[in-house]
């Protein structure tokens, strides 16, 4: 009976080399991404401890504050929040994002933090000109399209927003959210993936040319 766990001819050498050398490179390129990705976490966790700035940028150069601390003065227009719906230790709620105008008229999307939409308690609207402190971090997809679709008080917004980083005074909405790092590293895992299937395709040429000469 022939047995299908073997193979019944051998694999060819030159296709089974260029792959394994396809593989093997993936997987070195996906260690220096991984590499990268903990140098840059590593930079932003050493800039945390620095003290906030407090002037933006012009729109254009937004990304000379991508990731940084800022201190900005403003008004909150609590009227045009947008509410995302998120979930934050088990219970349902949204995300409270507010515009902020600064005092020259500049404004910026502040991620204010959670609010549990079993709450009897109500969230913190500060009034009047206020300090705001946070990180800068990009727009994510999510809040982008809610201001696609409100568009009142958000099309004039500032490129990034603001992530709050302070809990309010007296109240326990909103609860703002530690900042992640901000660069993503599943690159080591994506390069274990591409070394074990080089691995695989090693074994089973061996395998293979083993069965060729037993025959």
């Amino acid at each position: 009976m022939k047995d299908y766990l073997t193979l019944s001819r051998p694999l060819p050498m030159v296709p089974t080399v260029i792959l394994l050398a396809l593989l093997l490179g993936l997987g070195v390129w996906q260690i220096s991404l991984a590499e990268r990705a903990v140098a840059l976490n590593r930079a932003w966790r050493a800039q945390a401890s620095a003290p906030p700035m407090e002037d933006l940028p012009p729109p254009a150069e937004s990304g000379l504050v991508r990731n940084r601390k800022m201190k900005l003065m403003g008004r909150f227009r609590h009227g045009e929040s947008i509410r995302l719906p998120e979930k934050s230790g088990g219970r349902e709620g949204v995300e409270l994002i507010t515009p902020f105008v600064l005092m020259g008229g500049a404004r910026v999307l502040v991620d204010r933090g959670f609010v549990a939409r079993d709450t009897h308690e109500a969230a913190d609207l500060p009034i009047g000109a206020v300090f705001v402190e946070g990180e800068m971090r990009p727009i994510p997809p999510a809040l982008a399209e809610a201001m696609a679709k409100k568009k009142e008080g958000t099309e004039k917004s500032y490129p990034l927003m603001l992530v709050a980083g302070a809990r309010p005074v007296n109240t326990a909405w909103p609860r703002p959210r530690k900042p992640e790092p901000p660069y993503a590293n599943p690159h080591g895992y994506y390069a274990m993936i591409f070394v074990l299937l080089a691995l695989a395709l090693g074994l089973l040429y061996f395998f293979s040319q083993a069965k060729a000469k037993e025959d």
